[in-house]
């Protein structure tokens, strides 16, 4: 009868080595089973407990703020050097030495700052310093504050400004940012504001005047919850003209979106805001004339881009401090506001009809001057009618040359074009002058010159002359001269005008 260890198909005894394995897997089995009962017996602790001594430390809220503030890579090749910084006020000193106390006294909370490198050159260098100010108003100060002397509009931001060997700066938000470099080829000009461009990106853009102007336009909005623009262009009265239609509004970090091609233009001149809108006469909806007011920085920019847009010899229109007309719209200055009032082609609006629109307009400016020390130191003879005009940087392509004033005059066949600078100081002039005299000869030759009380020059580029004086803080002189005796006289009487 077959029994468990014995049955009647078994071969007889296993062999030698079935023994051998049969003992290593009761073995076996018996090492899983007194594992288990140990197991069983220990106080019970999760499958995946995480022994959280190993665990890296927590990363501080600010520094995952500054990591947000600042792209990992400006462009292509260049990285962000770890680790980024978020300094509080007291110790912005040791990074800082110097300037940051002019940052704390104006209610630095916090700086955050990152570095970035060229992968192939890793001398080439940016820093990026995002100061959060609190508030607009603390980061337009400081925004005035760092700004060079020799700088120039920037389009990021909300406002920004660049010079051409130092920083960039601008403020968007609560936050005033720098962006520095050390070691850039000129091929790589463009980094530095490409990566402040994104930088701004991520930054909240608002202004204090417009948040206030927002707040009030919602106070006064009507039970259809549209908020009117009284604030941001008057509604003309006598129900000639409807108010204002499509309103919007560009800084320096969006004008190219409605000036594509001459927004750099306008930056030059510190422009801040336009307030776009069209107006339409009540009678005739396709009677629409659009309506630009440029904010610039004061009077004089507001007066440099207006003579600047000017062509020819228009029609004086007596809006504002002073305007003109021309075949395609009606232009006038008034503080630091330059309006452009452009009827439609297929319009028909008589001159009375914009003039009065125009005058409702002015009338909404604020009247901040715009007068300026050179105008009445210009001789008025031989002087061309409208031509008198300032520019702020670069002038006449000569990049050491800033703030000057400048008229056209004709004698006869004879041209030339009056210019004077007024410098900080009688050592700032002199600097200037003798730029000028070592730019002759690149393109010219000095055929005559002086240098008593009052150093001078003449210098003859191929046929037309240049006549350079310094007095005092003063440069001035002509250029383009094509007769050079016709444009002595009215250079003196420049020389004789200028006075501190």
């Amino acid at each position: 009868m077959p029994t468990l260890l014995g049955r009647r198909y078994m071969r007889g005894a296993p062999p030698a080595r079935e023994r051998v394995i049969g003992v290593i897997c009761l073995v076996i089995v018996a090492g899983i089973v007194v594992a288990f009962v140990r197991h069983m017996r220990q106080p019970r602790q999760p499958f995946f407990a995480v022994d959280l001594s190993r665990q890296p430390a927590a990363v501080p809220p600010e520094i995952k703020h500054a990591r947000s503030l600042l792209p990992p890579s400006p462009a292509p090749g260049w990285v962000r050097v770890e680790p980024v910084e978020a300094l509080a006020p007291e110790n912005v000193e040791r990074e800082l030495p110097g300037e940051a106390e002019q940052f704390v006294r104006a209610g630095l909370r916090r700086l955050y700052q990152g570095r970035y490198q060229n992968r192939a050159d890793p001398r080439q260098q940016l820093t990026v310093r995002i100061f959060d100010m609190g508030g607009p108003d603390a980061a337009r100060s400081v925004f005035e504050a760092t700004r060079p002397r020799d700088a120039f509009g920037e389009p990021v931001g909300l406002r920004g400004w660049r010079s051409d060997a130092g920083p960039i700066g601008f403020m968007s938000g609560r936050y005033f940012t720098q962006v520095t470099a050390v070691n850039l080829p000129g091929d790589a000009a463009l980094t530095p504001r490409l990566l402040a461009r994104e930088v701004a990106d991520r930054q909240i853009a608002y202004d204090v005047e417009d948040v206030s102007a927002a707040q009030a336009a919602s106070r006064i909005a009507g039970s259809t919850g549209v908020a009117r623009v009284e604030n941001l262009l008057p509604t003309p009265t006598g129900g000639e003209w409807t108010s204002a239609q499509s309103v919007s509004t560009y800084n320096p970090g969006n004008l190219w979106e409605k000036i594509n091609g001459r927004a750099e233009q306008y930056l030059q001149f510190d422009f801040e805001k336009l307030v776009f809108g069209t107006y339409r006469l009540a009678a005739s909806a396709a009677a629409a004339v659009d309506c630009y007011i440029y904010t610039m920085a004061d009077p004089l920019k507001a007066f440099g881009i207006y003579q600047l847009e000017r062509t020819g010899q228009p029609e004086p229109a007596n809006i504002g401090k002073e305007g003109y007309r021309t075949a395609s719209g009606l232009f006038f200055i008034k503080g630091k506001a330059y309006v452009q009032l452009l009827p439609a082609e297929d319009a028909i609006v008589t001159v009375a009809q914009l003039d009065a629109l125009a005058q409702t307009i002015a009338a909404s400016i604020a009247d901040e001057g715009g007068g300026n020390w050179a105008e009445a130191v210009f001789p008025k003879e031989d002087q061309v009618a409208g031509s008198f005009g300032y520019t702020p940087k670069n002038a006449f392509n000569l990049e050491f040359l800033s703030d000057v004033f400048s008229a056209d005059y004709e004698k006869g066949d004879a041209r030339w074009t009056l210019f004077a600078h007024r410098a900080a100081d009688a050592s700032a002039a002199k600097s200037v002058f003798e730029q000028y005299a070592r730019y002759v000869p690149r393109q010219g030759k000095v055929i005559e010159s002086a240098t008593d009380e009052s150093p001078r020059f003449v210098a003859d580029f191929g046929g037309e002359y240049d006549i350079v004086f310094l007095k005092g803080r003063f440069v001035g002189g002509a250029t383009a001269a094509s007769d050079l005796d016709a444009a002595r006289s009215r250079v003196s009487a420049l020389f004789d005008a200028l006075n501190d």
